[in-house]
């Protein structure tokens, strides 16, 4: 997951250069979409985070320790994954922590009420999450890209 990490971080870096680039160098357009795409990846990556956190436990719970321990380990990457590129987008590790922390929260509760609170209707997220999680752990500048090109999209049909 380490070597993760350093893939998030060129990615974010390329996703800067491409993002200038489209914009022409509309330094607040760019300045503007920049911010806007790292928080939308700050937000799936907390949302990851969430599914693995939950599914930690639903794991351990059939006891399959060492799959629940792995999962234990992507869910907190992911976290510090998300907070990280919070802290990069609004220049406050407070406000950043705030803000991850409560995603954090939000997402599990909402993830634990979907599944009304019974780790035995786990079916629910990974029907939902999985997917697409795992994806992020397996290839993030794959991920990365995908959601810079979504948020471009939605951000230029804006007209902001």
């Amino acid at each position: 997951m380490k070597k993760n990490i350093k893939v998030i971080f060129i990615s974010i870096f390329m996703m800067f250069v491409n993002v200038n680039a489209e914009t022409k160098n509309n330094s607040s357009q760019s300045i503007k979409m920049e911010k806007q795409i790292l928080n939308n990846i700050s937000a799936e990556y907390c949302e990851c985070s969430a599914y693995f956190h939950i599914a930690t436990e639903a794991i351990k719970r059939s006891g399959e320790d060492s799959l629940s321990q792995r999962y234990k380990n992507i869910a907190e990457e992911l976290f510090i994954s998300s907070l990280t590129i919070k802290e990069l987008e609004i220049s406050s590790e407070e406000m950043a922590k705030k803000v991850t922390g409560s995603r954090f929260e939000f997402f599990v509760k909402t993830m634990l009420d979907e599944i009304a609170n019974d780790y035995g209707n786990i079916a629910i997220l990974m029907n939902q999450h999985h997917e697409n999680c795992v994806d992020m752990v397996k290839d993030p500048a794959k991920h990365i890209e995908r959601i810079t090109k979504q948020t471009e999209q939605k951000f230029l049909n804006k007209g902001n």
